[in-house]
C-alpha cells in the first residue's frame, strides 16, 4: 500500500509543477483528465497483477476501493460541478467491470452495478428533470435484483425470495404510488407500470424465478383493469349502464361455461394443472 500513496503523492508533486509552470493554465478539466487517467492506471496494474501477486494485487484492490471516493471527495469540495461528477462514476464504473470480468462474485462487479444505478439517478435528475419516486426505486430496485443475482450462491434461498419480494413490490409500489397522487399525465404512468410489469415476467421466464412472473403477472392484470376503468370513468353515463349490463351477462355465462366445461374435462383438467406444477417445482 505503501507504494500506491507513494504514486499518488508523485502525481500530486507532478501537478503542482505543471500548475507553477503554466502559470494558471491549470483549469478543472485538467484535474479531471489526470484523476480518470490515475484511475485507469492503477486498473491496468490490478489487471497485470491478477493471479499472479496476491499481495500487490490486494494493495491495488484496497486503492481502487478508496481512490474513487476520494476523486468525487475532491470534485465536491472543488465545485467542479454535476456533469463531472456523473463523468467521474460513469467511467470508474466501466473501469470496476474492467477489473471484476475475470471473477463472477468480485466486489468490483457489485460496486459496476451501484455505479450504473447512480449514474442513471443522477442523469435522470439533472438532464431529464425527472423529479418523481419511481425514476430513482426503479434502477435502485434494478440493482438490488442484479446485486443478488450476482451473490446469489451466497444468499440463503429463503431471503433471496424475500429481497426479491421487497424490491420488484418497492419498484412497482412506486409507479402506483405516482399513478395514485398525479394529476396529469397518468398515461405515461399506466405504459411504466405495464413495461415494469412485463420485464418482471420475462425476468422470470428467463431466470426460472417464480416471484417475478406472479409479480409481473399481477401487475399487467392490475394495469390493464386501471386502463379500462379510467376509459370507463371518461364514457357517456348510457353507454357506461350498457356495458355494465354486458359485463354482468358475460360473467355469468362465462361461469356457467366454466361450470359445465369443468365438470366434461375434469381429468384433462387435472393432468394439465400437474403438468404445470411439475414445470414450476424447479424454478425458485
Amino acid at each position: 500500500m505503501l507504494g500506491q500513496l507513494s504514486a499518488i503523492g508523485a502525481v500530486a508533486a507532478l501537478r503542482a509543477a505543471a500548475m507553477l509552470m503554466l502559470l494558471g493554465k491549470w483549469t478543472t478539466p485538467c484535474d479531471i483528465v489526470l484523476s480518470l487517467v490515475v484511475s485507469a492506471l492503477f486498473t491496468l496494474a490490478h489487471q497485470m497483477l491478477y493471479g499472479r501477486h496476491r499481495e500487490l494485487e490486494r494493495a491495488f484492490t484496497v486503492a481502487l476501493l478508496v481512490l474513487p471516493a476520494a476523486i468525487l471527495g475532491w470534485a465536491v469540495r472543488a465545485d467542479w460541478g454535476f456533469d463531472p461528477a456523473i463523468l467521474i462514476v460513469s467511467v470508474h464504473t466501466l473501469l470496476w467491470i474492467w477489473a471484476g470480468k475475470d471473477e463472477r462474485e468480485s466486489p468490483f462487479n457489485g460496486l459496476a452495478i451501484g455505479g450504473f444505478a447512480a449514474v442513471l439517478m443522477m442523469i435522470f435528475w439533472k438532464h431529464f428533470s425527472f423529479h418523481m419516486l419511481h425514476a430513482y426505486v426503479i434502477p435502485s430496485g434494478l440493482g438490488v435484483l442484479a446485486l443478488l443475482r450476482l451473490y446469489r450462491d451466497r444468499v440463503d434461498p429463503a431471503a433471496r425470495n424475500v429481497i426479491r419480494a421487497c424490491a420488484m413490490v418497492a419498484m412497482m409500489g412506486s409507479v402506483a404510488y405516482e399513478l395514485l397522487t398525479a394529476s396529469s399525465h397518468t398515461f405515461a404512468f399506466h405504459i411504466t407500470f405495464l413495461l415494469l410489469s412485463l420485464l418482471a415476467m420475462t425476468l422470470g421466464g428467463w431466470l426460472n424465478v417464480r416471484i417475478y412472473l406472479l409479480l409481473g403477472f399481477g401487475g399487467v392484470l392490475v394495469d390493464l383493469v386501471a386502463i379500462g376503468y379510467q376509459a370507463f370513468l371518461h364514457m357517456d353515463r348510457s353507454f357506461q349502464m350498457t356495458l355494465t349490463g354486458l359485463a354482468v351477462l358475460l360473467l355469468g355465462a362465462a361461469f356457467v361455461f366454466g361450470s359445465v366445461y369443468f365438470k366434461t374435462h375434469h381429468a384433462a383438467l387435472t393432468d394439465k394443472a400437474d403438468s404445470w406444477k411439475r414445470r414450476f417445482r424447479d424454478w425458485e
